[in-house]
């Protein structure tokens, strides 16, 4: 199958690159001009056809989806960019690569769009206590790269209604390789302060959580701890992660079921929720660091997902779980960089 990665350049696509490459798949990898990671892309040969262009500009675009028999759609804007960098890849971009594929893709035979989690209003007082579900969960999260993806799928879902493109979204929680996990910020006592600095607007407890956070850091010395974060009533913060190799699971399966069409799932890694009460001892003993607890007032970090139907439909079955993750990190003396 000829199919085409957008964004092939990231962590995410050059995985996603790697493994259709080893199943035989004829792939297209669009890049932007400067990517520092089209050199290892093109070492892979006949196998891979590269094209240099940006998301933003439609003649950049259009040469890359000619013909195409499926399209992995994983160029995105994320992290620290601008409202107007966000808006120009992420919808201007994605209605680009749509349109592209109506004028000069026929034979699509399937159009994966990988969203995010970040589309849910996750921090709540108190809290979720249900699990998010893909279909009946509001879509209201906060902040332009949420609002940017939430317009990216119902574009996807507008083309697969008018001009029957055949979508699949896949909404991402924390996707990390397993090198990267230990360094999550939240896992962090100064990752974890970064982050409730920045609930200020919308969270007005944040400024106590904030001072009670440089109390424990200025009793620290200095020295970097891990944190184990609780709130107000002792319920240990909680969030979902997913190792990359099981995003590229997800991803081939998103390709290959035709169960897929018309439909959004979660994609969550083994044995998922998992709390900072369990992945923070775990990690202080493999990396031999000490850690601290608190209990914070203000909106906790507590959700998960409702991923029976990635199961049902798809057939994903997860392999890699956080403390499988830390192992590995820790074995390569990939762990402990710092937060991340």
């Amino acid at each position: 199958m000829h199919v085409l990665v957008t964004g092939a350049g990231g962590r995410i696509g050059r995985a996603v690159v790697a493994a259709l490459v080893a199943r035989g798949d004829r792939v297209r990898c669009l890049v932007m001009q400067q990517d520092p990671a089209a050199r290892a892309l093109a070492a892979y040969g006949d196998a891979v056809q590269l094209f240099r262009g940006n998301l933003e500009f439609y003649p950049e675009v259009e040469p890359a989806v000619a013909g195409a028999e499926a399209v992995v759609h994983l160029g995105a804007a994320m992290g620290s960019f601008t409202d107007y960098q966000f808006f120009e890849a992420n919808v201007r971009g994605t209605f680009h690569v749509l349109q592209a594929v109506r004028r000069v893709a026929p034979g699509l035979r399937r159009f994966v769009f990988p969203s995010s989690d970040a589309i849910y209003e996750k921090y709540v007082p108190g809290g979720l206590r249900s699990p998010i579900n893909p279909d009946t969960t509001p879509r209201d999260g906060k902040g332009l790269y949420a609002l940017t993806k939430i317009m990216g799928e119902e574009m996807c879902w507008s083309y697969l209604r008018t001009f029957d493109v055949p979508t699949t979204v896949l909404r991402f929680p924390i996707a990390r390789a397993a090198a990267e996990l230990p360094d999550f910020y939240e896992l962090w006592l100064d990752g974890l302060l970064g982050f409730k600095r920045g609930q200020a607007r919308r969270d007005p407890e944040s400024a106590r959580a904030v001072e009670i956070l440089e109390r424990l850091q200025a009793e620290t010395g200095g020295e970097r701890r891990l944190v184990v974060a609780r709130d107000e009533f002792g319920e240990p913060y909680q969030r979902v992660y997913v190792d990359v190799r099981d995003v590229v699971q997800a991803v081939l399966l998103a390709l290959d079921v035709d169960a897929a069409v018309g439909q959004a799932f979660p994609v969550a890694g083994k044995d998922q929720p998992v709390g900072a009460d369990r992945i923070v001892p775990y990690l202080a003993q493999k990396l031999r660091t000490p850690y601290v607890e608190v209990n914070l007032p203000g909106i906790p970090t507590h959700y998960e997902h409702d991923a029976r139907k990635t199961a049902a439909l798809l057939g994903y079955r997860p392999r890699y779980d956080v403390f499988a993750m830390i192992d590995e990190a820790v074995a390569a003396g990939a762990a402990g960089g710092g937060p991340k």
